[in-house]
């Protein structure tokens, strides 16, 4: 297991996780079951909807498989996943500038991402 940990500003209470070789267009994650969920998927990106327009700590786990996670010790959890085939990723928050974002780099050629 690899861990990182981050600390970003989720302006519009968005955080991103998206393969750094994706093309998907974020404009469309955000349907309404997304924002009930706080967490919308696209092919190879995930969005994090926050409940602070604030700083706030991100931790990124890459796991080999699904993690068990006791969701009784949370006041709202979202389950999803992304597969990143470039074994590369980006975190980032909505107006951060791309190419100055965190990134992320694992051996395998693909991953997913557990949330």
């Amino acid at each position: 297991m690899k861990n990182y940990k981050f600390e970003l500003f989720a302006d519009y209470f968005q955080v991103y996780l998206m393969d750094t070789e994706a093309d998907d267009d974020i404009s469309e994650v955000w349907t309404e079951e997304a924002l009930d969920l706080k967490l919308g998927a696209l092919p190879n990106t995930l969005a994090i909807g926050t409940f602070r327009n604030v700083d706030v700590p991100v931790e990124v786990e890459i796991r080999d498989s699904e993690p068990y996670v006791d969701l009784e010790e949370w006041d709202h959890a979202s389950k999803g996943h992304v597969t990143i085939k470039s074994g590369r990723c980006v975190v980032f928050c909505c107006t951060d500038f791309l190419p100055d974002a965190q990134r992320l780099k694992y051996h395998q050629a693909s991953m997913q991402y557990y949330l």
